[in-house]
This record gives structure tokens, sequence and C-alpha cells, in this order.
């Protein structure tokens, strides 16, 4: 019986992969089959190699990552893909420190963990520090890549989001929103929408850590 999963990395670029296989090189459990960099190169490698799993570069174009998630799906050799922020530091996955800030600042905000849009809202926040970029496409890139990951619809991250920052409204306290999002909203007569919401707590918590 194999005791090894073999991987395949699709990134934008050959440094990209190479953190990847530098920071799992000990992990003897683990064996890479190389990288793809676009969407028509990974299913050629899906189908020739058969790799357990594929790790994709969450800056990488949303035509390709659908079009990998769809190769994938039709591939029972593939048992799964990880979409990863991975872009350099200690660890290929979410700095650990940020994730913890991010929840404590949600939590904060009287968004309870029980409701799906609390970690759709925190992951979301996560990809937003990563590349501010992404909130120029909210519904195009941001909702799909959360989709992704939670393997539901953008349509239900936009939902879910939209009615965690109500359950904020209703139940933060005021001088905390005010705090956060100053004079750019009238806090006592209207929520901000899904991008402003994430943004501002993006940007807020990105200040913190310079300061």
């Amino acid at each position: 019986m194999r005791n090894t999963t073999k991987m395949l990395i699709m990134g934008s670029n050959d440094g990209f992969a190479t953190m990847i296989e530098e920071h799992l090189a000990s992990d003897s459990r683990i064996e890479f089959l190389g990288s793809a960099h676009n969407g028509r190169e990974a299913c050629e490698k899906i189908n020739s190699l058969r790799p357990d799993v594929l790790m994709i570069d969450i800056k990488l174009p949303m035509d390709d990552i659908a079009e990998v998630k769809y190769a994938c799906q039709t591939n029972p050799g593939v048992n799964g893909f990880i979409v990863s922020g991975y872009s350099g530091g200690d660890s290929p996955c979410a700095d650990t420190n940020i994730e913890k800030r991010i929840t404590a600042f949600i939590h904060d905000l009287g968004i309870p963990p029980n409701i799906k849009g609390y970690h759709y809202i925190r992951k979301a926040i996560a990809i937003a520090m990563e590349d501010s970029r992404i909130m120029h496409s909210i519904t195009n890139e941001l909702y799909p890549i959360v989709a992704e990951i939670f393997n539901t619809t953008p349509l239900r991250v936009e939902r879910a989001i939209r009615h965690a920052i109500e359950v904020a409204w209703g139940r933060c306290d005021m001088k905390i929103l005010q705090e956060v999002f100053g004079h750019t909203i009238r806090i006592n007569k209207s929520r901000p929408t899904n991008s402003e919401f994430i943004a501002m707590i993006a940007d807020c918590l990105l200040m913190r850590k310079l300061g």
C-alpha cells in the first residue's frame, strides 16, 4: 500500500512551487510531481501524472482555477485540491498570527463563530490582506475563491457575509464600529457593503501590523 501523497503544484511562476517544495521537503509523506503555470498545463499533467492533491496559487486567474477544478472533479485519481495564498515567509499556510488577529477582530465586532459568514469573512479578510487588488473585483474573484475553499457557491458566500454583517451591526458596540469604520458610513443608519466591511478591516489590521 502506497504511503505517500503525490502533489502537483500550480503557480504563476516557479517561485511559488519552489517555496512550497522547500517548506515541505522534510515530509516524507509527500511526493512532488513538479509544477504547472496555467490551467491548460495543469490539466495535461493531471491526466498524465495522476496526482492525489493539487496545490493552487490563489493569485492565478479564476479561469485557470475553474478549469483545473473541473479537471479534478472529472478525474477520479485526484482526491482534492488546496488553494493557497502563500507568497513567502515561514509557512505556506496562512500566517497564524494574522489569523488570530482576524479572529479576535471579528469576534469583537460581534460576529458569532456558529454562522457560515463568520468563516467566509475571516478567509476573505486574510485574502484581502494578502492582495488588496482583489477588492476591486469582489464578485468575480474574491467570492469565487472563498467559495472554492469552502466548497460552496459565490452567491452563498455573498449572502452569508451580508448576513454576518447584519448580525454584527445589531450586536456590536457602536464605539468599536466608529473606531473601525470612522466617517466612511453613517453608523446609526446604514451598514457597510460587503466590500467596504472586508476592505476596512483588512486595512485596519494592516495598519496595526505596520504600526
